[in-house]
This record gives C-alpha cells, sequence and structure tokens, in this order.
C-alpha cells in the first residue's frame, strides 16, 4: 500500500451504506458504479437518490448494472438518473436469440468509485437483503 493510502474495513449493514453514501454526498467530480443486483427496495431507492442527487449537483455519475443479476429492476427505476445527466448502461442485456450459455458472461463486480480517490470494494449487492435496517449480512 502506498503512503498515505488508507483502508477501512466495514461489515456491512445499515452503517457501512449510510457510509457509502456520505461518500457519494461528498463527491465533487464523478461517481462510477459497478453492480451485480441493483434492487427497487428502500436500499436501492437510497442508493439511488444519491446518484440522482450528485448528478443534478454537477458530478458525472456513470452506472453498469448487470442485466441477469438485477433482471427483476424496471428500466424506469433509473431513468431518473439520466434524466438528471448520468450514464446508465446494462451489462450484457439478456437477448433470446442468444444461446442461453452466452448469457453466462455476467458482472459480478460490486464497485463504487468517487472521485477517482475513494473506492468501495464490495462482497454485498445494492439491496435491503445486505443492507437492509435488520442489519443484513450479505448471506
Amino acid at each position: 500500500m502506498a503512503a498515505g493510502h488508507v483502508i477501512e474495513v466495514h461489515p456491512g449493514g445499515p452503517g457501512a451504506l449510510g457510509r457509502m453514501i456520505e461518500d457519494i454526498d461528498a463527491a465533487r467530480r464523478s461517481v462510477e458504479v459497478q453492480m451485480y443486483i441493483l434492487a427497487d427496495d428502500p436500499v436501492g431507492r437510497l442508493f439511488v437518490a444519491a446518484l440522482v442527487a450528485a448528478a443534478q449537483g454537477g458530478v458525472q455519475v456513470r452506472l453498469i448494472v448487470d442485466s441477469f443479476g438485477s433482471i427483476e429492476l424496471p428500466s424506469r427505476f433509473l431513468e431518473p438518473i439520466i434524466a438528471a445527466g448520468g450514464q446508465m448502461h446494462w451489462y450484457a442485456p439478456i437477448r433470446p436469440w442468444i444461446a442461453p450459455w452466452r448469457w453466462q458472461r455476467r458482472n459480478h463486480r460490486k464497485t463504487v468509485t468517487v472521485d477517482g480517490q475513494v473506492a468501495w470494494v464490495l462482497g454485498m449487492n445494492v439491496a435491503d437483503h445486505y443492507f437492509g435496517a435488520g442489519g443484513g449480512s450479505g448471506s
């Protein structure tokens, strides 16, 4: 690890989510997110609201969501990010005419990078099951 760098370990639950949202709220230049599962639930709505607020504040917001991992997520859920000036892309959209074995190419990354300075490397997706008020453990 380079001098001056800091590593913090967050075991998960609402505290980790709150800290990640604080980092997104503090963004000045960019927020880049790669996520396998993003859910339309209270945790997902809080997360998306932070991305929307960042984009509305002039921060470059880029989001990649896996199309299979988030297959139940309606596209309209992410429209506010685009309307606020952010970018959103589905990773490897599922197309029925493509052989199902090719659907196995997935993006299981779960990262949030803020201003190229703060990075969250997660083992948890953005959903109640992982960060919910019950202190979800992700298991």
